[in-house]
């Protein structure tokens, strides 16, 4: 039923099909961006977070066409999705003339798997304050070698990304701080769009693992994306974002992770807030 999905074919995971009869909105999650560790079988994970919120994303622009790029999507992650057809049906709560607010939900053999909501808003004239700037003596993403880690702690979905550590936070160092600095991109080097993005904020290692020894698999439970920009292809190209990702707190099986990202340029991209269950260690997927 299944077929490979090749790197470069991102675009075709997120593309959503309409029912014919009802209207109704539909995509089939690919074993590749299957959360599971690349040792044991795809199907014994789910499909990772980021890519759920680019389904999102895409779905409610394809069904309301609101006419201005997303500024924020919040998700809430109810169950596990299968790897099996994912139906999306998505409502406008409130449009105005600039701003549009918009809810998608997700189903799955009748129970629902996530909801989604969205603002979508048009740029305006106004006073600018950009206080957030790009962490200052990181090399760009050519001079930096790939991240390499092994098969029994990366998950399948990483194999459709280049990752690029950029001096902070490798996985199992038992450091001091919980953060992690990364260059990351899609493989086919596409530029960057918000569905691509929202990808990426969810596509690495929890910040944790900094200052851990070995793995501590972990599920999102809520997941926050709020754009800085429109993300036009002239922001990022050829892809490339530093991601800067830092634990706020840890404990009580809870975690909380704060994400930013920036271009070449050091232009702010946007920033995210994800909540982790971190699970029993054994466990087999990590969204």
């Amino acid at each position: 039923m299944y077929e490979a999905l090749d790197t470069a074919e991102f675009d075709a995971a997120i593309r959503l099909r309409t029912d014919q009869l009802g209207g109704s909105l539909s995509a089939l999650p690919p074993l590749r961006l299957s959360n599971a560790r690349m040792e044991a079988s795809p199907g014994r994970g789910g499909p990772n977070g980021g890519y759920l919120a680019a389904l999102a994303i895409r779905a409610a622009e394809q069904a309301l066409t609101p006419g201005a790029p997303v500024r924020t999507v919040s998700v809430q992650y109810l169950a596990k999705p299968d790897f099996a057809p994912l139906t999306l049906e998505a409502s406008r709560l409130r449009g105005a003339r600039t701003t549009t607010f918009a809810q998608v939900v997700a189903h799955q053999a009748g129970d629902t798997r996530f909801t989604a909501g969205l603002t979508f808003g048009q740029d305006a004239t106004s006073p600018a304050h950009r206080p957030l700037s790009r962490p200052a003596g990181v090399a760009q993403p050519e001079g930096l070698a790939p991240l390499d880690l092994p098969p029994a702690i990366v998950p399948h979905f990483t194999q459709l990304a280049d990752y690029r550590p950029a001096g902070a936070g490798f996985p199992f160092a038992n450091g001091e701080e919980a953060v992690i600095r990364i260059w990351m991109r899609l493989n086919d080097g596409l530029p960057l769009d918000a569905a691509r993005l929202a990808f990426l904020f969810d596509a690495v290692f929890p910040s944790f693992y900094a200052v851990t020894d070995r793995p501590w698999p972990a599920a999102t439970v809520d997941l926050r994306y709020d754009f800085a920009r429109a993300l036009t292809p002239d922001v990022a190209p050829d892809g490339w974002a530093l991601f800067e990702f830092r634990t706020r707190d840890w404990a009580n099986g809870w975690a909380v992770e704060d994400g930013t990202a920036w271009n070449r340029a050091g232009e702010l991209l946007g920033v995210a807030r994800q909540l982790r269950k971190v699970l029993a260690r054994g466990a087999s997927a990590a969204v």
